[in-house]
């Protein structure tokens, strides 16, 4: 079996991240290591990626300080480089960036983690998607419409019991099969160990692949 991770330091708060193999080598990282105030459309930064963000809407903008989480052990997840932020203040703005190649084959699993924090429960909905290029989606990972819970929407649906308000180290396995998946998501799990109980998980009857992600 393939495993895949993606980590993303921060969303819609701060960092993003995906990687391979039982020891979950790291594919695609994002740490939003960019000047304060600035446009995260045509940014290049992180490792891993098929090309620059692009936008949907008016894209999303660069704060810093990033966050920084710590465990229940005291341990503190690091993130380097990058100390930044990915903010965005509507539903309908956010920015694209592709994988340049496909994920999702059977037998394969992906990780995807973020920190996570929306500073109003308000909001529509507020994360990150997978999408076949940007016209379809298939999943949706953090805030999805409706609920006040982080948790995972689209093919598959769950919902944890953490506040969005909450900032939280967001971390989702996807088990791919070919003929359906298993969404698991571990909320605020102990660094530098598999998490063994999810939060939240979901299985659909239905495939889907992916080739970009979306925030927004």
């Amino acid at each position: 079996m393939k495993t895949h991770h993606i980590f993303l330091k921060a969303i819609a708060a701060t960092s993003l991240l995906l990687g391979v193999e039982a020891q979950a080598q790291l594919l695609y990282y994002e740490g939003f290591n960019y000047t304060s105030g600035s446009s995260l459309t045509a940014q290049t930064g992180g490792t891993g990626w098929g090309g620059a963000w692009t936008a949907n809407g008016s894209g999303e903008t660069i704060s810093t300080p990033g966050f920084i989480y710590t465990d229940g052990s005291g341990n503190v997840l690091l993130t380097s480089p990058g100390d930044g932020i990915a903010n965005f203040v509507s539903g309908n703005n956010g920015n694209f960036r592709a994988l340049g190649t496909t994920l999702g084959t059977a037998g394969s699993t992906v990780y995807i983690s973020f920190l996570d924090q929306v500073n109003s429960s308000t909001l529509p909905y507020a994360g990150l998607s997978l999408f076949n290029g940007t016209s379809t989606e298939n999943e949706f990972l953090g805030q999805p419409g409706g609920p006040t819970t982080f948790g995972f929407a689209g093919t598959v649906s769950g919902q944890s019991s953490t506040p969005v308000t909450d900032l939280s180290l967001l971390v989702y396995e996807i088990n791919f099969s070919g003929t359906g998946e298993t969404v698991s998501l571990f909320v605020n799990p102990t660094l530098g160990v598999q998490p063994a109980t999810a939060s939240a998980t979901g299985t659909s009857g239905t495939a889907f692949t992916f080739d970009t992600i979306r925030i927004q």
